[in-house]
């Protein structure tokens, strides 16, 4: 099988266009390693992200896996997907500069 570098990730992914043809993250290390390791998959979401900085429209749900838009709304429906996941993180953030930041400078205490 093949390394996993960004241009076998592109090949893979040309196997996987439209949100019916997704594959698990799992699998598609499979598909292009031939064998699976959690650093693999780390390795490949990384991958992921760069090919999305660079603008090619690599989507992801949690249903679907991954997969390469087929048309402009799968691409939409990945990027309120992506957007959601970063307001609840941001949120997360807030949340925790409000509540826990203050505790831990001890101008609040936690019950237990």
């Amino acid at each position: 099988m093949s390394a996993l570098d960004r241009q076998t990730l592109l090949a893979a992914l040309t196997n996987h266009v439209g949100r019916d043809r997704g594959v698990t993250a799992r699998k598609l290390v499979i598909e292009i390693c031939g064998t699976w390791s959690s650093g693999d998959e780390r390795y490949l979401r990384e991958l992921v992200e760069q090919l999305r900085n660079e603008g090619i429209a690599v989507c992801a749900d949690p249903r679907a896996g991954y997969h390469i838009a087929a048309n402009q709304a799968e691409l939409q429906a990945s990027i309120k997907f992506l957007r959601q996941r970063a307001l609840t993180s941001l949120r997360q953030i807030r949340q925790l500069k409000r509540m826990a930041q203050p505790d831990l400078g001890g101008q609040r205490r936690l019950l237990l």
